[in-house]
């Protein structure tokens, strides 16, 4: 596995330390320092800049986190890592950053990444893979974890510069964003954490792909059956609520995600999930967060970029 960063804390990335306004978080971030949080799933380039302006969005004061997937599921992937940079953004690593930085190793050692395309006639902005096309499938269950020959990512893998590839390398699994007053101890991942184990035990694959845990044993997993586990998370920190009159905020934590989409924001007192459908016609939505702890949510409506299956 080629992972650089597991955890990482906002002040590494140059912000939010001691904020200063606001923090934007899109998709899937956003704080007076604002942090905005943000959009997953974006390749979404012209519709990032809308979505900044409706919230306006100040990059002397404010910060930008994505939740992760900001690349593949779109027509724009380096052109939106680039915009990322520009904005000295902050980002944490989704399966598809892992899937195509393990792709562009793999290139790298086999020298093949400045050969020529495996297919030359492969166009980037096509919205359907490989698989689907007939190519070999990849296993059962592994279809988050291994590249199996989608054109459309091996393109990719060759397209990134240096400096984006390093860039997302250096994107954590887990961003920690510090303490907020009543949210607690707030957190970004792509995926989600499994309740009641601490961050360091955290498994870096399972963060960056859980949408369910497992109704016996409460396994992490990526498929949709399962328990929510967002819904658990906040069960055991209303839990931590009850049992104390005035817990201190460092027991308490509040993560902001992406990866499962839905209609609208899931928003919970301790979770807040961000990923609205951007890349399949839906809403892409930043969370803005000031600095005393209160929230908003911004969205603007996006294009479909996925192919419909014939």
């Amino acid at each position: 596995m080629v992972r650089v960063e597991f955890i990482a804390e906002i002040h590494r990335f140059g912000a939010l330390g001691g904020f200063g306004r606001e923090a934007i978080t899109v998709g899937e971030t956003g704080w007076e320092r604002r942090s905005i949080d943000g959009a997953e799933k974006v390749d979404f380039c012209g519709r990032l800049d809308s979505l900044l302006d409706k919230a306006s969005f100040n990059r002397q004061t404010d910060h930008l986190i994505f939740t992760g997937n900001i690349i593949t599921n779109g027509p724009k992937s380096v052109e939106t890592v680039q915009l990322a940079r520009k904005y000295n953004a902050s980002c944490v690593r989704g399966n598809n950053e892992d899937r195509i930085l393990l792709y562009r190793h793999e290139l790298l050692t086999t020298g093949v990444l400045t050969g020529p395309n495996p297919r030359p006639n492969a166009k980037f902005e096509s919205g359907g893979s490989a698989f689907e096309a007939g190519k070999t499938k990849p296993p059962e269950g592994d279809q988050e974890i291994l590249p199996y020959g989608d054109y459309k990512e091996h393109v990719l893998a060759q397209k990134l510069s240096d400096d984006d590839a390093a860039w997302l390398h250096k994107c954590p699994v887990i961003l920690k964003v510090g303490q907020i007053n009543d949210l607690g101890e707030v957190v970004v991942v792509h995926g989600g954490l499994v309740p009641g184990v601490e961050l360091e035990n955290q498994d870096p694959l399972a963060v960056m792909t859980m949408r369910t845990l497992d109704v016996d044993t409460h396994v992490p997993s990526p498929r949709a059956k399962g328990m929510d586990w967002a819904k658990i998370f906040n069960k055991q920190q209303s839990l931590t609520v009850s049992t104390s009159k005035n817990p201190p905020s460092s027991q308490l934590t509040t993560v902001i995600y992406g990866h499962t989409p839905h209609r609208s924001p899931a928003i919970r007192r301790f979770t807040k999930g961000l990923d609205t459908g951007c890349v399949r016609g839906g809403k892409l939505t930043a969370l803005i967060i000031t600095e005393g702890g209160t929230t908003r949510i911004e969205q603007v409506r996006c294009k479909n970029y996925v192919s419909k299956r014939r």
